[in-house]
């Protein structure tokens, strides 16, 4: 009986350490942007990052600022997003570009190009 309590309490305590799909808004839908124009100072949700699992938010360690030639990414709310590799809807957090220098360049998330028009 010991044994069960003890395992029982360590699942548990696994469980809260991942991010819960319950913390994601599915009235936010994420969609892939292919290809986005916008000026300096502009922003905009072009992605969606998932967990590395199906079904979770994606941990702290795989949301940092990425500073781009054109811009920077960042994150945003949680949400869900349709995605291939899960066979349908799953928890995602926002990709959102913010544009700083204008230029043109091709980026990838999630293994998705996009491609990103900055002017004036």
């Amino acid at each position: 009986m010991l044994r069960l309590v003890f395992a029982l309490s360590l699942a548990a305590l696994a469980l809260t350490a991942l991010p819960r799909s319950a913390d994601a808004d599915a009235s936010n839908l994420i969609e892939w942007a292919p290809s986005v124009s916008l000026k300096v100072g502009q922003q905009k949700v072009i992605h969606g990052i998932r967990g590395e699992t199906c079904g979770t938010l994606p941990g702290k360690n795989r949301l940092k600022t990425r500073f781009l030639k054109t811009g920077q990414i960042v994150y945003g709310k949680p949400g869900v997003r349709n995605s291939r590799s899960c066979g349908g809807m799953t928890p995602a957090v926002e990709v959102i570009f913010i544009a700083t220098t204008p230029g043109k360049e091709t980026i990838t998330v999630s293994g998705d190009k996009i491609r990103v028009t900055v002017t004036e």
